[in-house]
C-alpha cells in the first residue's frame, strides 16, 4: 500500500482510453429510464439547507450496464484501465437541484469517472472542509448544512476523458444544470496506481 504525502483532491488521465462507444450508446440518457435504488450503495435523500434556504439535493444512484453488457464492461475496464476494482457501472445523478449535497461515500475511497453527459458546463465537484475537523473523513459522512463548511478545491467543465478523485474528503457535484451520466469505477486506495496521484 502507498501513502499521499500532500493533500489530493483530483486528477484528470487523458492517456486512458475513452470507453468503447458501443457502452456509451447503450445506456440511456432519459430521466424516466434512470434506476431509483442501486446494490451497491444506500441511495441517500438529502435534505440541505444553503443560505436559510432548504432543499432536496439531487440523488445520485449507481447501477450496473444492461445485463447483457455488465461483464463486457468490467473486462474492458479490465484489460484497458486497472486489473482491480471494487465496482465498474454507471452512476445516473438525478436533477431537482444544482448540488448533489455534501458528503462522503459509503462503499468505496477513491472514484475514477468518465462524463456521458456532465450534466451541464459548469457542473463538476467541489471539495469540502468542516469547520474544526479533518480533511479526511470516515465512509457515509453527510454535511446537511452548508454553512458548516468552507470550499477547499473546485473542478468544473470536465467534458470528455477520465478523472480521479478522492472520495474520502467532504465532497459534491455542483452546478447540475440537467441530469448528469457517467461510467464510474470504484476502488480503494490498495488497487490504485500511484502516477494517478501526480
Amino acid at each position: 500500500m502507498h501513502t499521499i504525502a500532500k493533500p489530493f483532491y483530483y486528477s484528470t488521465l487523458p492517456n486512458l482510453p475513452h470507453p468503447p462507444e458501443r457502452f456509451v450508446e447503450a445506456i440511456s440518457l432519459d430521466p424516466n429510464d434512470f434506476p431509483t435504488t442501486s446494490p451497491f450503495h444506500e441511495v441517500r435523500v438529502r435534505f440541505c439547507r444553503r443560505q436559510g434556504k432548504q432543499f432536496l439535493a439531487s440523488p445520485s444512484v449507481r447501477a450496473e450496464l444492461p445485463a447483457d453488457l455488465q461483464s463486457e464492461f468490467e473486462q474492458w475496464v479490465r484489460d484497458n484501465i486497472i486489473s482491480e476494482f471494487v465496482h465498474a457501472g454507471v452512476n445516473y445523478r438525478h436533477f431537482n437541484a444544482d448540488t448533489g449535497g455534501i458528503h462522503t461515500d459509503t462503499s468505496r475511497q477513491f472514484s475514477l469517472t468518465y462524463n456521458i453527459d456532465n450534466g451541464g458546463p459548469n457542473a463538476g465537484i467541489t471539495w469540502w472542509r468542516e469547520k474544526n475537523k479533518p480533511l479526511l473523513r470516515e465512509s457515509g459522512v453527510q454535511i446537511l448544512d452548508f454553512d458548516l463548511v468552507d470550499p477547499v478545491m473546485d473542478f468544473r467543465g470536465y467534458e470528455q476523458g477520465w478523472f480521479f478523485h478522492d472520495a474520502r474528503i467532504l465532497h459534491s457535484t455542483e452546478g447540475i444544470e440537467r441530469p448528469r451520466v457517467q461510467f464510474q469505477v470504484s476502488l480503494n486506495l490498495d488497487q490504485v496506481p500511484p502516477h494517478w496521484f501526480d
